[in-house]
């Protein structure tokens, strides 16, 4: 799938405008925010983008047919992006991107990220949560 097949399927699903907001907040192109770099700007973009339409689309499996990825993927970027969320407000340089806390630490600042409690909870009860905390903010 063409990255302007992938802007048609947004624009049909009124999230085009959400695009085009995060990618001019994170200084990227719409090219480059639905593209498959690996850099690091283009993956926080993207992170966002995923979990912030997953509250317009809460399917995983539609997310990744629209983004033209595999569902886990849009799975763990939504979940990295929750954890970036809760280390970022530690971070003591302000508009510093934190290291994603996968050893449980922001490494731009070595404070311990929040941990979350070990329990038996399906992932979309997880992913629900998710919503419900991007929507609050």
């Amino acid at each position: 799938m063409k990255t302007s097949e992938i802007v048609r399927a947004l624009e049909a699903h009124g999230l085009l405008e959400l695009a085009q907001d995060i990618a001019t907040r994170h200084h990227v192109t719409i090219e480059e925010l639905l593209g498959r770099s690996r850099y690091r700007p283009e993956t926080l973009a993207r992170r966002e983008l995923w979990s912030r339409a997953y509250s317009f689309v809460p399917s995983l499996p539609r997310l990744g047919k629209l983004f033209n990825r595999d569902h886990t993927s849009i799975m763990a970027a939504i979940q990295k992006y929750t954890a970036w969320q809760r280390c970022a407000p530690s971070c003591p340089v302000k508009g510093l991107a934190p290291v994603f806390p996968s050893e449980g630490t922001c490494r731009c600042n070595d404070n311990p990220a929040p941990q979350e409690p070990a329990c038996s909870v399906s992932t979309a009860a997880v992913l629900s949560g998710v919503v419900n905390a991007s929507v609050q903010s």
